[in-house]
């Protein structure tokens, strides 16, 4: 006897219950025609909203409590090369104050890889995810090996990194 996984065996019964129905079904009748008009492709402005309320929104789920784990995270992880501080001196890689929603390789940094320059990259929530996952995978060249494998950390470093400026502060 075959052996039925319990979903494949719900879905088999849902389908010999529905049979009968079908059966049934009158054959003359037409399906009936959508009463709304089609939608309209949407224009840039829409596209922009939708994004500017996708921002808002992962905005809101930027606690304090996951940018203050993500300055840890930085500290622990990425501050040895990194700094993270407006104004601060670069170290062996750039200065990431500011970096979400900035062109790679577009600071005054002036050891950037060739790979990287060449990337036409913007970091964004998404690209600094899949660049922090694995750096030699999505820029094949760059200069930075070193993954950060635990999402819940490229996600609480990605939001402090979204936290900081990058200008100083006026004072």
């Amino acid at each position: 006897m075959i052996r039925q996984v319990p979903a494949i065996a719900a879905a088999a019964a849902l389908v010999s219950l529905a049979a009968p129905l079908v059966a049934i079904a009158p054959a003359d009748v037409a399906p009936a025609a959508p009463e709304t008009e089609e939608a309209a492709e949407p224009d840039s402005a829409d596209i922009q909203d939708a994004a500017s309320e996708a921002d808002g929104e992962q905005a809101i789920e930027d606690t304090a409590e996951t940018i203050a784990q993500g300055k840890a995270f930085f500290q622990a992880s990425c501050q040895s090369c990194h700094s993270a501080e407006a104004g601060k001196p670069s170290l062996i890689g750039p200065n990431l104050a500011g970096v979400v929603g900035r062109a790679a390789a577009s600071s005054d940094f002036p050891r950037y890889s060739p790979a990287l320059q060449a990337a036409g990259v913007t970091w964004t929530r998404e690209n600094l995810d899949q660049y922090l996952t694995s750096p030699t995978a999505m820029v094949p060249g760059t200069r930075m090996a070193i993954p950060t494998r635990a999402a819940d950390k490229r996600t609480a470093i990605i939001a402090f990194l979204a936290s900081t400026a990058a200008e100083p502060a006026a004072e």
